[in-house]
């Protein structure tokens, strides 16, 4: 039972602000439900069958202290396995009934000065299930040409999308999830939901909470083919031009993969996420510093083929070259192309 906070950047399929209106986000899960054949009705703690006019005049509404710069509101999605889906015979209304005691508990979890608990009915908050799923564009399947981008996936794909305010029903509390763990634990809320799901429907089998990424140990190799397929991505979804493509790849060897050159990258999404300013022009990276050969050359010299202590490295393409003899045939060639476009400025 994976249940998870989706901010606007990670969210591929539609471009929208939290500090705004919620009208754009609500219009994509009526649309997605329309295209599929579904019906395309909200729900609440206490009602169902609402519009989705109703829910953008209740969230939009729902904002009175909050600052013009704040979040407005949050977009949440419960998705259940196959196996869980099969146990409760993929019924929706028993879905309905757990997503209200999963924003009871997502209520609880916010932790107040004065002590005080919240339950779901203090809320502002709408879901809307869906029956199945498309492949989106980072799907593996997609990328490795299996299957074309929007196509229905196969099986059971029943999930429930939900939009709730940051602001209590009384407008008097600010209910941010993403402000700090402290106020709000995700990693709790989830853990607790999936156990909701277990007492609910009897449920003895184990469930995951969250997806468990296996831990890694990054190297100088794993740095350049984690930049590599991020200018890449970056490339296919905005439709970048070849020589776009090339003045990233630049940037990112002057830079030597620094943290500085990850983060201008992030300010640059945001950018052509808000549609601001011409997807050719990269204004973000012009005052990056470029990497100091003598310590690219020190770094590399003594961590070859080790782990990456540092929380930010820079290192030389063409010294990475002498630790690469063991990484796979590809990668040595991303190495080489990566060098002499280095050499060749």
């Amino acid at each position: 039972m994976i249940t998870k906070i989706l901010p606007p950047t990670k969210n591929r399929e539609i471009n929208y602000d939290n500090k705004g209106s919620c009208e754009r986000l609500v219009n994509y899960f009526e649309h997605e439900g329309k295209e599929l054949d579904q019906d395309a009705f909200y729900f609440s703690q206490e009602q169902d069958g609402l519009s989705k006019e109703e829910v953008v005049q209740q969230i939009d509404g729902n904002v009175k202290g909050l600052k013009r710069e704040d979040t407005k509101f949050v977009s949440l999605v419960i998705a259940p396995s196959s196996e869980e889906l099969a146990h409760i015979r993929d019924d929706s209304e028993k879905l309905k009934v757990y997503t209200r005691q999963v924003m009871d508990n997502y209520a609880k979890h916010f932790k107040l000065k004065d002590g005080k608990e919240l339950e779901g009915k203090d809320l502002v908050w709408y879901g809307i299930v869906h029956k199945t799923r498309k492949y989106q564009w980072n799907d593996k399947e997609v990328r490795g040409g299996e299957v074309r981008r929007g196509e229905q996936k196969s099986g059971i794909q029943t999930h429930i999308h939900i939009v709730v305010s940051t602001r209590d029903k009384e407008q008097k509390i600010t209910l941010n999830p993403k402000t700090s763990r402290a106020r709000f634990n995700i990693i709790e809320f989830q853990k607790s939901s999936a156990e909701l799901f277990q007492k609910e429907f009897k449920y003895e089998k184990r469930t995951h909470y969250h997806k468990e990424k296996p831990q890694t140990v990054r190297t100088h190799i794993d740095q350049i083919r984690y930049f590599e397929k991020r200018i890449n991505q970056l490339a296919e979804k905005y439709d970048l031009g070849e020589k776009t493509v090339h003045r990233l790849r630049d940037k990112a060897v002057e830079t030597g993969y620094s943290k500085e050159f990850y983060q201008k990258m992030k300010e640059y999404t945001k950018r052509l996420d808000r549609g601001e300013g011409k997807k050719d022009e990269l204004p973000e990276f012009e005052t990056l510093r470029k990497a100091d050969r003598q310590e690219n050359r020190t770094f590399v010299r003594n961590q070859v083929n080790q782990p990456i202590r540092a929380k930010s490295v820079s290192f030389a393409v063409e010294s990475v070259l002498k630790g690469a003899n063991d990484n796979k045939d590809d990668d040595r060639e991303i190495l080489r192309d990566l060098s002499s476009r280095s050499r060749g400025r």
